[in-house]
């Protein structure tokens, strides 16, 4: 009888510690791959705002009747134009972290950045520049807050 007991439980003491393990590993997966989602959100979202400061810096300068010298003017532009780079290869590298919302929300920056051209006045591209991009930058904000399982406080 104690041999039955005995082995019983040895049983038993192996099964536990093999799902004692296998719980573990799969905690750590989720949290590493967690760990990936929120980085590349937030990788996306650094990008996005050096996309968004360019239109501001440009429209502040504007609207005061400054202007920007022309060595800090193309700074931020090729500052722009990489992050926008940037934004793309993360959003195209990370697809299969994050939803396919955010290829849509950066597309509709786009659209909105093309459509800027058409503005009657430098304010008013500038506007729409800085626009589409905020725009951008929430919808993803939203996406991945909800992704992520972040509750809005």
């Amino acid at each position: 009888m104690s041999l039955i007991q005995l082995t019983a439980q040895l049983a038993i003491s192996i099964a536990a510690a093999f799902l004692a393990a296998h719980l573990a590993v799969r905690r750590f997966k989720t949290e590493r791959w967690w760990e990936r989602k929120l980085n590349a959100y937030t990788d996306l979202i650094d990008a996005l705002s050096l996309v968004k400061w360019d239109a501001s810096e440009r429209y502040e300068a504007a609207l005061g009747q400054r202007e920007l010298n022309d060595e800090y003017s193309d700074e931020i532009s090729a500052g722009q134009l990489a992050a926008r780079k940037k934004a793309w290869q993360i959003a195209e590298t990370s697809s299969f972290l994050i939803s396919d919302q955010v290829l849509d929300a950066m597309q509709k920056m786009e659209r909105g950045l093309s459509e800027s051209r058409a503005a009657k006045c430098w304010q008013e591209h500038l506007e729409t520049r800085e626009y589409a991009a905020d725009i951008c930058i929430k919808e993803i904000k939203a996406i991945g807050a909800k992704e992520l399982g972040f509750r809005k406080t």
